[in-house]
């Protein structure tokens, strides 16, 4: 289910000069992109040292572009199950 109105964020992105909304907390990324990983990235970012990635999720004022996810390689299997 998308969440974001494409057209009017579209306008109003163009209106306040915004090429790009990038997001990159979990409920942020889930409202862009309707990718609701059941948990964040900012727990693993803060808590293992060995965290390496980050999952972003973009929004385009063009809406000739795509909007897009960045997911780490880990998040594949994730990714295709729920399918955003």
């Amino acid at each position: 289910m998308q969440l974001v109105d494409r057209e009017k964020a579209s306008t109003l992105m163009k209106k306040l000069n915004i090429d790009l909304l990038l997001a990159s907390p979990r409920l942020s990324v889930g409202y862009l992109s309707d990718y609701w990983h059941p948990v964040s990235d900012d727990y693993y970012m803060m808590c293992a040292v060995d965290a390496t990635h980050k999952t972003f999720a973009g929004l385009p004022a063009d809406t000739i572009s795509e909007p897009f996810l960045v997911a780490g390689a880990s998040e594949e299997t994730t990714v295709d199950i729920m399918d955003p």
